[in-house]
């Protein structure tokens, strides 16, 4: 007999226990709840808001560590696509550690541009962010895409690609499901 039809109301009834809801015991100084397995070097905290995703923590929000440093720091973030998908809503992640501070900055490198011609379309969104403006051919990207899957799709060249969509990172990491691409100008 199997131990479900024994205990029912039981088993149905205990909360279901994953690596993301795991108790965790209170760090002195450590905000709470915080993401799974912050290194306790942690001395700043940012608390996740709807809508953030790596590329937005790392890049265009605090713009003073990398993906490695931020994935080394809350390494219950990373997935095996390193696509950030277990970035928790509302919980507080490690955004800098001992001398790594992390106060935004004022001064960003451009990122390079295409140049446009011709007529100009209506651009969906969302967009990748950093995408050209001048677009004219748009793709939005679904699960497990990666940039050569697009490019082959679209038969475009990899320095296309990344000159059309500047801030995709060398590794397609950060290739936003959901967004817009550009593939075609």
């Amino acid at each position: 007999m199997q131990l479900l039809a024994l205990f029912p109301i039981l088993i149905s009834t205990l909360p279901l226990i994953s690596a993301r809801n795991i108790p965790r015991a209170p760090r002195d100084g450590f905000p709470q709840p915080y993401q799974a397995n912050i290194t306790p070097e942690c001395t700043s905290f940012y608390k996740v808001q709807q809508g953030d995703n790596c590329y937005e923590l790392v890049v265009n929000r605090f713009k003073n560590f990398t993906f490695d440093e931020f994935y080394a720091w809350n390494p219950d973030v990373a997935t095996e696509r390193l696509d950030c998908s277990n970035l928790l809503l509302n919980y507080w992640v490690c955004v800098g550690v001992n001398n790594k501070t992390t106060p935004p900055t004022t001064t960003s490198t451009p990122l390079p541009t295409a140049t446009c011609t011709g007529t100009a379309v209506s651009t969906p969104t969302p967009t990748q962010p950093g995408m050209v403006q001048c677009c004219k051919k748009f793709y939005k990207v679904i699960e497990n895409d990666t940039c050569v899957l697009v490019e082959t799709k679209f038969k475009i060249t990899d320095a296309d690609f990344r000159k059309w969509n500047p801030s995709i990172d060398k590794d397609c990491f950060n290739l936003l499901k959901d967004h817009n691409v550009c593939v075609g100008m």
